[in-house]
């Protein structure tokens, strides 16, 4: 844990620079849907999927797996697809629930 820097998100315009809150977890993988970065986070002991909404600054976690670790992540077409468990699991950013494991 720790070994990654925080993510940065840069406006390309203003050369802003804003960053998830960080919490010396290992931050990884992150994907950009609408006006929030996915990424996968160990901040809660298992690499879970977080969001950062870049206009309400608002971390959220996002899965609540608590057995294995989400490994990979990617994005594209309007959905999130991550491997979990040796499973791909597909994600709608636009739906407000959790997923969690069973």
């Amino acid at each position: 844990m720790g070994a990654e820097p925080a993510i940065w998100i840069v406006d390309l315009k203003t050369y802003d620079l804003v960053s998830p809150p960080w919490t010396d977890s290992k931050d990884v993988d992150p994907v950009w849907v609408s006006d929030t970065v996915f990424f996968i986070s160990d901040r809660d002991g298992v690499a879970n999927v977080w969001s950062f909404d870049t206009k309400a600054k608002k971390l959220a976690q996002v899965t609540k797996f608590t057995d294995f670790d989400v490994k990979t992540m990617d994005s594209g077409a309007g959905t999130i697809v991550f491997e979990q468990a040796g499973y791909v699991h597909e994600l709608d950013p636009g739906v407000a629930r959790n997923i969690s494991s069973a």
